[in-house]
């Protein structure tokens, strides 16, 4: 199933995880309303995920294909700031 990714920032992860390895986490937020969320506006259960395909779809999100590898646990959650294209540190 594929999954829509349209905020910017996560938008920029993907394209990061593209560019190196693959690799991308991918965790839930609580409210999809949330426009900044941060630590606690996501749920603590993840997955380590390898993409697979990255597309653009209709309206500006892009379609990501990922393969599970892993379930993680988030223990703590490291705030990106705009200016650096959103990758996290």
């Amino acid at each position: 199933m594929p999954l829509l990714v349209g905020r910017d920032a996560s938008r920029a992860a993907v394209h990061a995880a593209r560019a190196a390895d693959g690799l991308l986490l991918l965790v839930a937020q609580r409210d999809p309303d949330t426009e900044a969320p941060v630590g606690r506006d996501l749920h603590r259960t993840g997955v380590l995920a390898r993409l697979v395909d990255v597309s653009p779809a209709p309206g500006g999100p892009v379609r990501i294909l990922a393969d599970a590898i892993q379930r993680v646990t988030l223990r703590r959650v490291a705030t990106t700031r705009a200016d650096d294209g959103g990758t996290p540190h």
